[in-house]
């Protein structure tokens, strides 16, 4: 009897379309659907370019991102299928095709930074990758072709979803059948997403993958990596004052990103210990350096009061003089011999700790930028 009812309802037209058995229930996978290819339109590509690197929390923030547009989507989808009104679905999927084209647009810098506080909530409330100055309408207009994509579908949803319905099983149940039918215009809604995706501006989306291959080049090769960088057109070089610290294990971290003038930094952290960072600039790689002495050297003489060594590149330190005064008048709780090591980073902030050799005090730094390299602030570590 229950099964005959149901059948009755699927094809009762007294029936309101929102009231059939399964019809929210399509709504809901309909907007997720829209969702999950947003995201595979957006990020696909650079989680595919992305795959194999040794690049440290490598998906979590296109995860995020993606998880976001599903989340979102499936709501507007779910939400828009129970009010069954046109005019409301529209007004719906025009909210939600903004927000979306913000999600998109804000990903490599907010999105990267919710990464890292999530990843290591020390970093929590730094603004790690911060967005250049554009403004939300900029970013919309970006977003242009999701937004008439998704209007398009939200004026035809009924409709799609109508005939979804008359393609569930017995007993309410989804079909192939069914759920092919609201697949049709997901290729659509790839293509307006990749084309989204590629009107954004992407830092670091290449950066790592050419200084990945530089280095594993550098490691393996006994050539001169001038004259080999200009035979294979890349600038190999950049490491030839490094090469004597590279190893075959070795992990990425996207460090300082200027989008002003498509520069990247990108960390590079061996299993020797060495820890170096290379410059790139529009995915082009200029420059490699050991990031170790400015942060160690660098910090010592701050804490000494003395210049740091000529030989030192990027050794000069900014900070607030206040600041500055602090660290010299606690050199003497630090001993003659301080010990420094590197607890953390993220993007360009970079957490140093200087302890008395004894462990008697301690005082951990925050460091800003690479270059400069600026200090932004120190505080005692209570035993």
């Amino acid at each position: 009897m229950e099964t005959a009812r149901l059948t009755k309802d699927l094809f009762d037209q007294s029936l309101e379309p929102q009231e059939r058995p399964g019809y929210q229930q399509l709504s809901l996978l309909y907007g997720v659907l829209i969702g999950f290819f947003l995201a595979l339109g957006s990020w696909g590509g650079e989680a595919w370019r992305i795959a194999g690197l040794p690049l440290e929390n490598a998906y979590l923030s296109l995860l995020l991102g993606s998880l976001t547009l599903i989340i979102l989507c499936g709501f507007s989808g779910w939400l828009s299928g129970r009010v069954g009104n046109s005019w409301v679905t529209v007004i719906v999927w025009l909210v939600t095709s903004i927000l979306c084209a913000l999600i998109i647009g804000y990903q490599p810098y907010f999105g990267r930074t919710v990464a890292e506080w999530l990843a290591d909530t020390r970093s929590w409330g730094l603004p790690i990758y911060t967005a250049p100055l554009v403004t939300n309408a900029g970013v919309i207009l970006g977003g242009l072709p999701i937004i008439v994509i998704l209007l398009i579908l939200a004026m035809l949803q009924s409709s799609r979803l109508e005939q979804a319905v008359v393609e569930l099983g017995d007993h309410g149940q989804f079909s192939a059948r069914s759920v092919f039918i609201l697949l049709i215009p997901m290729p659509l809604v790839f293509l307006a997403a990749f084309l989204t995706g590629s009107m954004q501006i992407k830092p670091a989306a290449g950066a790592v993958n050419v200084v990945d291959k530089a280095i594993q080049v550098a490691n393996s090769t006994d050539e001169d990596l001038g004259p080999l960088g200009i035979k294979e057109g890349m600038n190999y070089g950049a490491l030839s004052g490094v090469q004597d610290q590279l190893s075959d294990n070795y992990t990425l971290r996207i460090g300082e990103v200027d989008p002003y003038i498509s520069q990247t930094f990108i960390l590079a952290e061996f299993d020797n210990g060495s820890w170096i960072n290379c410059r790139t600039m529009n995915d082009q790689l200029t420059f490699c350096f050991d990031a170790n002495p400015p942060y160690t050297v660098g910090l010592l003489s701050l804490i000494n009061g003395e210049a740091p060594p000529e030989e030192c590149r990027g050794c000069q330190i900014l900070g607030d003089e206040g600041l500055v005064s602090w660290l010299q008048e606690r050199a003497q709780l630090l001993g003659t011999d301080p010990q420094i090591e590197r607890l953390g980073q993220w993007g360009g902030y970079v957490l140093m700790r200087a302890y008395a050799s004894d462990g008697s005090y301690t005082v951990d730094c925050l460091f800003n930028r690479m270059s400069p390299l600026m200090l932004d602030h120190c505080q005692e570590v209570l035993p």
